[in-house]
């Protein structure tokens, strides 16, 4: 097939309005704390079809345990290799809606990723980003982050911290794509035992109001 033809057959399966509202929901965030897209599913043969609604919401402190199922999952994929555990529990998740607040991707009522945000005066701290392993490499970890930034801004911070496991290059390069940069490092909790020798890397981005 030619490339020509690929792009024909593209476009002839998938509505011109799909197509359209995909691209404009992209940057789109509805001010009763919903953002909608409608995401495609991609496979080995290329796109099959833009069907299914993803929204990103503020989580419930009652999803605690749907939400520590989707970090464990994405943790346990990405950093296996480095350190063998749970990245997070019931106990610790439920604590942390004492401190700030979760922003759910929901795709047809399933939990597909998250993310954790905090404010801290004119800063706010971003963790825990997590996309389930079935649903990654579609755009979803990067809404989630379009999301949290916007609500960094409309907070009135002035800057997003946030940290990664050095060894975690393909999270570097993600975080400094969307404009972080490494501002120092921290040792690996000494209690933990991991496979590999590492420590942490924090990041910062000082352009949050961008989205405003």
């Amino acid at each position: 097939m030619t490339r020509n033809s690929t792009h024909e057959t593209l476009f002839t399966e998938v509505p011109f309005w799909a197509v359209v509202l995909h691209s404009l929901a992209l940057h789109w965030i509805s001010t009763d704390n919903v953002a909608s897209i409608l995401t495609h599913e991609c496979a080995s043969s290329g796109f099959r079809t833009w069907s299914k609604l993803l929204q990103v919401r503020l989580a419930l402190a009652n999803e605690a345990e749907r939400l520590v199922e989707v970090i464990n999952a994405a943790f346990r994929k990405a950093e296996s290799y480095i350190i063998d555990r749970n990245r997070v529990d019931l106990e610790f998740v439920e604590s942390l809606f004492a401190k700030g607040e979760f922003l759910v991707a929901e795709e047809e009522g399933t939990h597909v990723g998250c993310v954790y945000l905090e404010f801290r005066g004119d800063r706010a701290y971003l963790g825990l980003l997590s996309v389930d392993p079935e649903h990654q490499k579609a755009g979803i970890g990067s809404m989630l982050m379009r999301e949290a930034e916007q609500r960094c801004a409309t907070a009135g911070c002035h800057f997003m911290d946030l940290r990664i496991i050095d060894l975690r290059t393909d999270n570097c390069a993600f975080y400094k794509r969307r404009g972080y940069v490494e501002t120092g490092t921290e040792p690996f909790p000494s209690e933990l035992q991991t496979k590999l020798p590492c420590h942490f890397v924090n990041m910062s981005e000082a352009t949050a109001v961008k989205n405003l």
